[in-house]
Formats: structure tokens, C-alpha cells, sequence
């Protein structure tokens, strides 16, 4: 839940720095952007095995429309 949040005060994040802005694991933050992934809150947008970065869905979206 935290890493969800997390998430959806910014537009794009990255495990490592979610990792260490909450104090948590970098295993269980990946677990949890997978989970999240899997559901269609975010999307990873590097296509890297390493150094992901996460964009939140719906701010994605909304920046989409406006064009």
C-alpha cells in the first residue's frame, strides 16, 4: 500500500529510490511494483531488466488526453 502511494504522488519512480524514500526493501518494493504492474497501476517504461522506471497509469493517461 505504501509503494502505491508512493506512486501516485509522482509520475514516474524507480524501485531503488522508492526503496530508500520509504525505508523498505528493495525485494519487497519490487514485489509490490510487480503486483501493481500486474494490475494495471503502473506500467515500466525502460524495458530493462535493471534500473526500472515506473510510470503511474493515471497520470499517464491524463497527460495522454491533453494532447
Amino acid at each position: 500500500m505504501r509503494v502505491h502511494e508512493h506512486a501516485a504522488q509522482r509520475i514516474v519512480i524507480t524501485a531503488g529510490g522508492t526503496a530508500t524514500q520509504l525505508g523498505l526493501s528493495a525485494p519487497t518494493v519490487n514485489a509490490a511494483l510487480r503486483r501493481l504492474e500486474g494490475v494495471g497501476i503502473v506500467r515500466e517504461v525502460t524495458g530493462r531488466r535493471r534500473g526500472r522506471v515506473f510510470a503511474y497509469q493515471e497520470y499517464l493517461a491524463l497527460l495522454q488526453e491533453e494532447r
